[in-house]
């Protein structure tokens, strides 16, 4: 488990640069016509920007990261890479919104599909 500390911090700073450059990108990006393309945009709310209270929202999260975390530790096979990955990139998007509400008090989300909320 303490290997996949590394990989989670690299996805974490992956995570972070991507929005840096995305928040200086002047226009969208279309990538498959107005189906699929990259977008800034600003993510007040929960899944799908439905709304709730930010201090909810940072509660939830700082509950939610380590009893997915025990969770998984205890149910998974963790002789398997790809369960590694799995969860290395669970937990780096959820510390790296959680890093945005508390930098910006709003998460940055560039991923626009199609009519997709």
């Amino acid at each position: 488990m303490k290997k996949i500390l590394p990989l989670i911090g690299l996805l974490i700073a992956l995570d972070q640069l991507s929005k840096y450059f995305v928040t200086k990108m002047p226009a969208t990006i279309s990538l498959i016509g107005d189906f699929f393309q990259i977008e800034y945009s600003k993510n007040f709310g929960v899944i799908f920007g439905l709304p709730m209270a930010k201090i909810v929202i940072i509660l939830f999260a700082l509950i939610l990261i380590p009893t997915l975390t025990y969770f998984f530790r205890k149910d998974l096979d963790w002789q398997k890479p790809l369960t590694k990955l799995v969860y290395a990139l669970i937990i780096a998007g959820a510390l790296g919104n959680l890093l945005d509400r508390f930098t910006y008090g709003f998460v940055v989300d560039f991923i626009a599909i199609g009519s997709w909320p």
